[in-house]
C-alpha cells in the first residue's frame, strides 16, 4: 500500500504556514461580513431608539405588523396539512381569530390612550363601551360559524 506523497516528502516551513493560514480571499470575506453585519446591527439599534422617540402610535402600528407578518409565515407553514386533508375556511378562520384577538387584546389599550378620542366620537363610543362584549360576540361567531356551512 502506498502512502501519499505529502507524507513521503516533509514540508517546507513556508509550505506548513501557508497550509494553516488563511488565504486572502478567505480574510477579505470574512472581513466584508464583519462591516455588513456591524452596519446592520448599527441600523437597526438606531431604528430602534427612532421607534421609541416615534410615540405610541407607532409602536402600536410596528407591533402590529410585525404581529401579522409573523402570524402570515406561522399560517403558510400549519395551512399545508389542512391543504392535503381539503377543510375548508381553515385559512379565513384562522386570520378572523387573528383580527378577534386582536381587537380584544388592544381594544382597552387603545381605549385607554386616546380616550380623549374615542370617548368624544359618537361612532366609536359604542365600541368603547361595549368592548368585552363585543369581543365576547366576535368569539362565539368564530367558534359557531363553521358549523353553519
Amino acid at each position: 500500500m502506498a502512502l501519499p506523497l505529502e507524507r513521503i516528502v516533509p514540508l517546507t516551513r513556508v509550505e506548513r504556514i501557508q497550509e494553516e493560514s488563511p488565504t486572502l480571499s478567505e480574510y477579505e470575506k470574512k472581513k466584508q461580513t464583519f462591516i455588513t453585519r456591524t452596519i446592520w446591527t448599527l441600523l437597526m439599534i438606531a431604528l430602534f431608539f427612532a421607534a421609541m422617540a416615534a410615540g405610541h402610535i407607532y409602536l402600536v402600528i410596528l407591533v402590529t405588523a410585525v404581529q401579522v407578518i409573523t402570524f402570515k409565515e406561522v399560517i403558510a407553514i400549519a395551512n399545508v396539512p389542512s391543504r392535503e386533508k381539503k377543510l375548508q375556511f381553515t385559512k379565513s378562520l384562522n386570520w378572523y381569530f387573528l383580527a378577534a384577538t386582536m381587537y380584544f387584546l388592544y381594544g382597552e389599550s387603545v381605549i385607554y390612550y386616546f380616550k380623549h378620542i374615542v370617548v368624544v366620537d359618537a361612532f366609536l363610543l359604542p365600541f368603547a363601551t361595549h368592548h368585552r362584549f363585543i369581543s365576547f360576540v366576535l368569539y362565539i361567531i368564530g367558534v359557531t360559524s363553521p358549523f353553519s356551512c
